[in-house]
């Protein structure tokens, strides 16, 4: 069943709920009526899995690249870099291409999208606001449960 994070029909209780690297696509309101959604329906003890993706705040971020995959005779690589866009956001132009043995670019593909940056303070007093307790790990990843 396909849907937004915010429309989308859920069950009446989840076991587990993992949003990588999608978080900053809600804006601060849709990100908090999110938390709320999905903690209203975590069974007992079920996780919500997320990450904080940086930036932590609206700043440039240079342009890198994120992967490369060699598959046959072909690399399929990804990267991008960010600016400013707001004082909570920051829009991100996103390069796709597919490389040639060679190294020559075969095909390339832009996407550019804006990015709704989250201090970790502000997140886990979003968490907490929804009846969530979070705890940030390695990598920024974030693991919340319902509070007893």
């Amino acid at each position: 069943m396909a849907g937004d994070a915010l429309g989308v029909d859920l069950p009446a209780r989840l076991g587990g709920v993992l949003a990588m690297n999608m978080i900053g696509h809600l804006a601060p309101d849709g990100r908090r009526a999110f938390l709320r959604r999905v903690a209203g329906r975590l069974a007992p003890g079920a996780p919500l899995v997320l990450n904080l993706q940086p930036p932590a705040e609206p700043t440039p971020v240079p342009f890198a690249v994120f992967g490369a995959v060699p598959v046959g005779r072909h690399t399929y690589e990804g990267g991008g870099s960010a600016e400013p866009s707001g004082p909570d956001s920051v829009t991100w132009r996103m390069r796709y291409r597919v490389l040639d043995a060679d190294g020559t670019a075969l095909r390339e593909d832009h996407a550019d999208y804006r990015w709704h940056v989250a201090p970790t303070e502000i997140l886990l007093a979003e968490l907490a606001e929804a009846g969530l307790t979070g705890e940030v790990g390695p990598l920024d990843v974030v693991r919340a449960v319902r509070r007893p």
